[in-house]
């Protein structure tokens, strides 16, 4: 199947709050105080842009964005559901064209992804991103968490 996003819409969110992957519920539980909803409607507004992934017949199987930390920082964010496999080979074309425009925008794209999240990980290595350290008390949760970075 194949995959599209275009931007964010307020009813995406309410949607993909439903309808996350386990390993996204468990990283965004760690790392906010807020619920689901909240923190996916926080994560939309403080970007400077939010898109959402499509399949082909229409569902939504995820959001993502990024947010200027300063003028050379960007941080890059991912929330899926268990339907991102469905549409993988456009999922992984479109997502490693769409960082490598926005590293052209900030030279250094950082965040943070939690330690046990494996399929985020092996997609962010995709993308050319290293894992410079790990956090071990990271967000209000306190877990573990690694600093993933891709630099221009």
């Amino acid at each position: 199947m194949i995959g599209t996003f275009r931007p964010t819409v307020s009813e995406d969110i309410a949607i993909l709050a439903d309808n996350l992957r386990t390993a996204d519920l468990k990283e965004l539980r760690a790392s906010q105080p807020f619920p689901p909803l909240e923190a996916l409607t926080l994560s939309v507004g403080v970007s400077d842009e939010a898109n959402t992934i499509i399949t082909g017949d229409g569902k939504i199987a995820g959001i993502f964005g990024v947010a200027t930390v300063n003028e050379m920082i960007g941080a890059p964010w991912l929330m899926g559901t268990d339907l991102i496999p469905s549409i993988q080979k456009s999922f992984l074309k479109g997502s490693y064209k769409w960082v490598i425009d926005k590293n052209e925008h900030y030279p250094i794209l950082m965040n943070y992804v939690h330690k046990d999240n494996k399929l985020a990980i092996q997609w962010l290595r995709f993308l050319g991103f290293n894992f410079t350290q790990l956090i071990e008390e990271y967000g209000v949760g306190k877990e573990p968490f690694y600093e993933f970075v891709r630099i221009k």
